[in-house]
């Protein structure tokens, strides 16, 4: 339940960023890591220089198939069930580099703010 409830989070964010095909990989990048440091916004959940590191790497690697799959000539429900199988690979691989309590944020799906 727990990895279905951050896929739908993520996948709804990535087929946002899907809409446009021109998307740069530093854009992508910014969008995407945005989207987790805005759930994980207090000092006690930041992230780490290494999480960012090992985060960042799966994200250009992410984006290279999004890239390749908006360039390939699917149809609407091929790229649907494409960007489907991307999450699916990389969900667990960026939730598995964060503790506990990040991801516990990460799936309230709410910010988080310091006191």
């Amino acid at each position: 339940m727990k990895h279905f409830a951050i896929f739908i989070f993520i996948l709804f964010s990535f087929s946002m960023a899907g809409q446009n095909a021109k998307i740069s990989e530093s854009q992508f990048l910014k969008t995407e890591m945005g989207k987790i440091e805005k759930y994980l916004n207090s000092s006690e959940l930041a992230l780490s220089n290494e999480q960012t590191g090992k985060i960042k790497e799966l994200l250009i690697q992410k984006y290279a198939k999004v890239h390749t799959s908006w360039n390939s000539g699917l149809t609407k429900r091929q790229m649907s069930d494409r960007r489907t199988e991307i999450e699916m690979e990389y969900t667990p691989q960026i939730e598995g580099l964060l503790s506990g309590e990040q991801r516990m944020a990460l799936f309230k799906g709410q910010p988080v703010h310091s006191k």
